[in-house]
């Protein structure tokens, strides 16, 4: 069966915006993730979340971290907001093993390249 059509501009607010119903929504389908025994999944808040909107801590000490974007265009705007978030994340989350990005529309090849610069920077220490 095919997927149906969401459209997330109609997307129930959350705090007085749809961007924060987006965020909301995304933080709450990382919640449900899988995680083995030991591993806690945090969510941070609006405005203190340091690159992340949420993450889980694994037992070792790793993180998987989440971004939420909620941006209509592929443009400078998001990728300017998506490389402070990622830098942010960097700084204050050093056991950053994982990054994922939930924008509302699938990346352009320039996102995937970025995407592939984070994982050398984060294995790169």
């Amino acid at each position: 069966m095919p997927l149906l059509p969401i459209d997330f501009r109609a997307i129930r607010e959350h705090d007085g915006t749809r961007a924060k119903g987006f965020e909301e929504a995304c933080c709450q389908l990382a919640a449900l993730e899988p995680r083995p025994g030991g591993a806690v999944h945090i969510r941070k808040g609006p405005g203190a979340d340091a690159g992340v909107e949420c993450f889980t801590r694994f037992a070792d000490g790793r993180e998987t971290g989440w971004q939420v974007k909620y941006y209509w265009r592929m443009d400078g705007s998001l990728t300017g907001n998506l490389d402070e978030s990622i830098k942010s994340a960097l700084a204050k989350h050093s056991n950053l093993d994982i990054y994922i990005v939930s924008p509302l529309h699938d990346c352009q090849p320039a996102v995937m390249i970025r995407q592939i610069e984070l994982e050398v920077a984060v294995h790169a220490g």
